[in-house]
């Protein structure tokens, strides 16, 4: 089972908005998708860049540059640093609202 927290800036901006407007063919396909406000998560620690979590065994880093562009993938096996993607992900789920009743602000 594939589950993806998208944490979102409020207003959202268009490319937000475009990736909102397909996340459910991606649910349709079985994806689980819950949308988070970023206000939201200022309790939670996070790690400092985007991440997949793979098999509670590895987590590859998304390094964007500004321009939103991936500049960078980094994997990391270290186990403090998957327990620390792992439990990030779940707090961050907790919040979450289901991609199917997510409206946008």
């Amino acid at each position: 089972m594939i589950r993806r927290a998208r944490i979102i800036s409020e207003p959202i901006n268009d490319y937000q908005r475009w990736v909102l407007s397909d996340s459910h063919l991606f649910v349709e396909a079985g994806e689980q998708i819950v949308w988070v406000p970023r206000r939201l998560v200022s309790g939670v620690a996070l790690p400092g860049n985007d991440f997949w979590l793979f098999d509670e065994e590895v987590a590859v880093f998304s390094i964007f540059a500004a321009s939103g562009e991936v500049v960078e993938r980094q994997l990391w096996k270290d186990p403090d640093v998957v327990r620390l993607c792992k439990q990030s992900f779940e707090n961050v789920w907790l919040l979450g609202i289901p991609d199917h009743e997510y409206v946008p602000v």
